[in-house]
């Protein structure tokens, strides 16, 4: 798939939105929220996930996507609360669409999460121990039970999410370098570095499929059976 990370930000302008215990939101108002030109973090760039690998992609002109599009979601991290997602691009929202906190549904059979934006439970079903993934990607408000055996606890879901936890797990100036280092050899890699969840950061992901000249391409249907961790190579982390 081919896939952009821009980061966004709240207008500093605008009267901030807060939830009724005083936490802050972002607001789904048309105008209030703006992408960050090149040069902060990822943004403006194009990457392909060619299975194996993340690259960088370059295009003279950027590519007419319209109908290769799969999902778009946006994410952003008030401190003391966690994240909020959005489907769709904040800067462009659609009618209708509000932010939501970032949930999950849960899988009885091997405990694994689903990430989503309108998911039943506030935690992962079970992380163990020895897993780095829960700590690099969210804070511990997420980390949910530890797993009395190993082996449990795995994650899927919503591809722009997950790859937006990529970027806040990680500060913007970073991503250049290591999102590329964060796939290897069919595997989602984790890392040491300082977390990039700072107060009011936000990104907007764009997923897209591949044409079949790309690596034979990639389907709607073949990236949601990524997403559900049916594919050949599982689930993004067990």
């Amino acid at each position: 798939f081919i896939f952009k990370v821009d980061e966004i930000r709240e207008h500093p302008d605008i009267v901030p939105m807060y939830t009724p215990t005083g936490m802050w939101m972002p607001s789904s108002n048309p105008g209030y929220n703006y992408r960050l030109v090149e040069g902060h973090g990822v943004s403006d760039l194009w990457w392909y996930h060619d299975e194996n690998t993340i690259r960088q992609v370059s295009f003279s002109s950027p590519p007419d996507l319209s109908r290769s599009e799969f999902k778009t979601y946006s994410v952003f991290y008030s401190s003391g609360f966690g994240f909020w997602v959005l489907e769709g691009d904040a800067t462009v929202p659609t009618l209708g669409e509000a932010w939501h906190p970032l949930t999950f549904d849960h899988d009885e059979m091997d405990l694994a999460s689903y990430m989503t934006s309108a998911g039943s439970q506030s935690t992962l079903r079970v992380h163990s121990a020895d897993q780095r993934w829960p700590h690099m990607l969210m804070p511990d408000i997420y980390h949910g039970p530890t797993a009395l055996h190993k082996g449990y606890g795995g994650l899927v879901g919503e591809l722009p999410i997950f790859l937006a936890l990529i970027a806040f797990s990680m500060v913007p100036e970073n991503l250049q370098q290591w999102l590329p280092l964060m796939r290897r050899a069919g595997s989602w890699q984790t890392h040491s570095l300082p977390h990039g969840r700072t107060h009011k950061r936000g990104v907007v992901v764009q997923v897209y499929t591949c044409p079949s000249t790309w690596a034979g391409g990639s389907s709607r249907q073949s990236l949601t059976e990524y997403e559900l961790g049916r594919s050949m190579f599982g689930k993004y982390y067990n």
